[in-house]
């Protein structure tokens, strides 16, 4: 008996959501229950507290005390988010570091199926498609695992795409701050309503957050913390920047002029990184200027997002679930237009996706290619952001127009 392709299409999407779901479970909710030290989430959550009782979120003396206090870990990575972050999160203070961050895996889980749902409905496409990417794009999954809030962020950069929306933009900006650069590109177009809406988002939320973070500790923040971004300092953080999970384009020149501290960029690779990522996005935008079509304007901006994960000094695997609308774009695109490219984009993403534990392997068992392994990450951001901007200028559909 042969089945048609719509009963395939069911049956490959329950089949692939069963096995999203089976790996959700069997990876991030293990480990958030396994897990003493919160993770990635501990930042978040002791911010929290400390905000709570009046002190400082960006004095790290503060959120190690709260750990200790509760007796789940000696030190806590510093908090150097942008203030209004804390605002989305403030719901999970009455609980403690193991259940909030159970909950917090919660909401990603539901951010996730919030952007699927939303890139089905407005790419008409498959839920198959989604849920294969969401497994083979394993950053998603890396994301829900360190207890990161870059499904969140993601979901309303898609919204900001989407329909232009200022409000949207500015939540996810003022979560973390690499979004941004979708602003600039807007100011660069003149879209001045989206523009002023999000300026107006911004100052709100500032002002929102004011209960919680006075204004002087925000404006600590944006003189003191902002600033050492460029550098690697990201307020006392000591990640080595060369670690080989670095996916960035400052630790590239990193590799190559390397500074006395490891955890802190050498004024050469500093410019020159700086020199990069301006060329880059200047050319990205004045590239957008040529192609003014709704459908071209999407592809340009879901290349910025592939840019604005690589800019910063540490782009690390959790990142990369930022490009979960870009992939799925350019899977859906290849899908439609270039269906004989197909299986090449699928391995591509198996591979460029693929967890770092099989990476490492990889590596261990070819070891004349490890650095082009260690780098293909790097590799796969920048061949999703040269695809989509060939797209945008391939484009002459409406596939994507707004309705």
């Amino acid at each position: 008996m042969i089945l048609s392709a719509k009963k395939i299409s069911k049956l490959w999407a329950i089949g692939s959501g069963l096995a999203l779901f089976s790996i959700i479970f069997s990876v991030p909710f293990q480990a958030t229950i396994q897990s003493r030290s919160g993770r990635d989430y501990a930042s978040y959550h002791y911010a929290i507290q400390a905000v709570s009782i009046e002190q400082s979120p960006y004095d790290v003396d503060n959120l190690d005390q709260l750990a200790r206090q509760e007796g789940t870990r000696k030190r806590v990575h510093p908090f150097f988010y942008p203030p209004p972050s804390i605002l989305p999160l403030l719901w999970l203070k009455p609980w403690n570091l193991a259940t909030g961050s159970l909950l917090f895996l919660g909401f990603n889980v539901l951010c996730l199926l919030g952007s699927l749902l939303f890139m089905h409905r407005w790419l008409k496409v498959s839920w198959g498609v989604l849920f294969s990417i969401s497994i083979l794009l394993w950053p998603v999954i890396d994301s829900m695992k360190m207890g990161q809030i870059n499904l969140f962020v993601g979901l309303l950069m898609m919204m900001a795409i989407r329909y232009h929306s200022g409000l949207a933009l500015s939540v996810a900006a003022m979560t973390k701050m690499s979004p941004a650069l979708l602003f600039f590109d807007w100011l660069s177009k003149g879209r001045w309503r989206p523009v002023a809406i999000c300026a107006m988002g911004c100052l709100g939320l500032t002002l929102l957050v004011t209960p919680w973070i006075s204004i002087s500790e925000q404006i600590y923040f944006y003189r003191v913390i902002l600033p050492e971004f460029s550098s690697g300092a990201y307020h006392g953080l000591s990640v080595p920047i060369n670690i080989p999970a670095n996916h960035s384009i400052p630790d590239l020149y990193n590799q190559v002029f390397p500074s006395e501290s490891n955890t802190v960029l050498s004024d050469t690779a500093r410019s020159l990184s700086g020199s990069t990522n301006l060329l880059l996005f200047i050319s990205i935008v004045l590239y957008g200027r040529l192609n003014k079509s709704h459908s071209s304007n999407v592809f340009v901006s879901t290349s910025l997002i592939s840019l604005m994960i690589i800019v910063p000094v540490y782009c690390y695997e959790h990142h990369l679930s930022l490009l979960l609308l870009p992939v799925t774009i350019c899977i859906d695109t290849i899908q439609k237009r270039h269906p004989k490219w197909l299986p090449l984009a699928w391995g591509w993403l198996a591979f460029g996706g693929m967890p770092l534990f099989a990476l490492s392997w990889c590596k261990r068992e070819m070891p004349s290619l490890e650095w082009l392994l260690q780098e293909s990450k790097w590799f796969f951001i920048m061949t999703v952001m040269a695809y989509c901007l060939w797209a945008a200028k391939q484009t002459n559909s409406t596939w994507l127009e707004s309705e």
